[in-house]
């Protein structure tokens, strides 16, 4: 009778499960690991461990742009025209910061159309705006604010920079972006992460405007890898255009702009409203302007949100801006949705044409804006 083969011992199926899973955990770490070199090199990425990412974490604004945060690739416009990108940020976050004792200062806060990601130093819209008009610019933007952590910004930084004017870039997703139950309900412009939202009662609250647990797991791990990798980041780009793409119909920006009536929708432009009146009080005698990218009737909403405040709202600058002309360079960048280097010029030169007379009436009295920036503004023609 033939002897049964002897079965193996617990202990050395255990062993024998965690050296497989041991060399396959370590294969696909240095998998991953030669994928982000050849990531990197391909795109002109510097190979360095140090750039961890463009945000950090902040308890009363939900997320910030880091100072002194660099970064050099190669990039492509909307067109797919390839250009050397050289992106930077300068003191407390800032795209452009300024010496604060120039004569003539203008503060520029925003979003991510002010960030400009994909547009290289000198080439933003506040750089080009502020040569045009012979100023000093102070730039803020980051990636999916909203009008309460802008007035935050603002907040903080009045007292060192002392502007002249202050100019406020909007865009149609502040509507979503200021109220916690209408962000909830969007697909496009839910950023998932903890953001202060203004109560009715004037209070502060923070909140995650996710709608299931598991996005705030996902976001945190995104933030946690993504800023260690660059693979992983434009993984997370991709996915959040195709997830734009997919959803863009059924989110509720269409509804509201399709004409449909929401309490919410309502509540969120009340809010913009009180927190620009904030940003009113808090500016005293300092002019404020503001101007609205996108377009449609949310844009249309904010800006009759906004009437009756300090705030003077910069009329039809969207629809001329993002208007491509035939044979012209693209005017968006690589996502097809932000400005590109020659969109952000276009832009500047609307600016300075409708600011331009503007700070000349108001702020000449104080003797603080140079003649020939003036000159410059004024001497463009349309």
């Amino acid at each position: 009778m033939p002897t049964p083969p002897s079965q193996p011992r617990p202990a050395t199926t255990v062993r024998q499960f965690l050296l497989c899973a041991s060399i396959s955990l370590a294969v696909l770490v240095v998998a991953f690991g030669l994928a982000e070199v050849v990531f990197r090199v391909k795109n002109h990425i510097p190979l360095t461990w140090d750039a961890l990412g463009l945000y950090a974490d902040d308890a009363a604004l939900g997320w910030r742009v880091k100072p002194h945060f660099r970064e050099e690739k190669q990039s492509r416009d909307c067109a797919g025209e390839p250009y050397a990108l050289a992106f930077s940020t300068a003191d407390h976050g800032f795209r452009e910061y300024g010496a604060t004792d120039a004569p003539a200062k203008l503060l520029i806060i925003g979003d991510s159309f002010t960030l400009n990601r994909d547009v290289s130093d000198g080439q933003t819209y506040s750089a080009v705006l502020g040569r045009l008009l012979g100023c000093t610019v102070f730039t803020y933007g980051s990636g999916g604010y909203g009008s309460l952590q802008e007035y935050g910004i603002l907040a903080e930084s009045l007292p060192r920079i002392k502007p002249d004017a202050i100019v406020f870039q909007l865009h149609t997703n502040d509507s979503i972006n200021n109220d916690f139950v209408l962000e909830r309900q969007s697909v496009i412009n839910n950023n998932v992460h903890f953001r202060p939202y203004l109560a009715d009662d004037g209070s502060v609250v923070i909140a995650s405007p996710y709608f299931h647990w598991s996005q705030a797991v996902i976001d945190a791990l995104g933030r946690f890898l993504g800023n260690r990798s660059h693979i992983i980041a434009s993984i997370q780009h991709n996915l959040q255009l195709a997830l734009y793409a997919k959803y863009q119909d059924a989110s509720v920006e269409r509804a509201i702009e399709n004409g449909q009536d929401m309490a919410a929708y309502a509540h969120s432009l009340a809010t913009t409203r009180r927190v620009f009146e904030k940003i009113c009080q808090e500016s005293g005698d300092t002019p404020v302007f503001a101007f609205i990218l996108g377009g449609g009737r949310i844009a249309r909403d904010i800006a009759r949100a906004l009437a009756g405040t300090c705030v003077t709202v910069l009329p039809d600058v969207s629809d001329a801006v993002f208007a491509q002309q035939p044979h012209e360079p693209a005017r968006l960048a690589a996502d097809c949705g932000h400005l590109s280097a020659y969109g952000n010029a276009q832009l500047a030169e609307l600016l300075a044409r409708n600011l331009g007379p503007a700070l000349d009436g108001r702020l000449s009295r104080k003797g603080a804006w140079p003649a020939a920036g003036r000159d410059a503004a004024g001497s463009r023609t349309p």
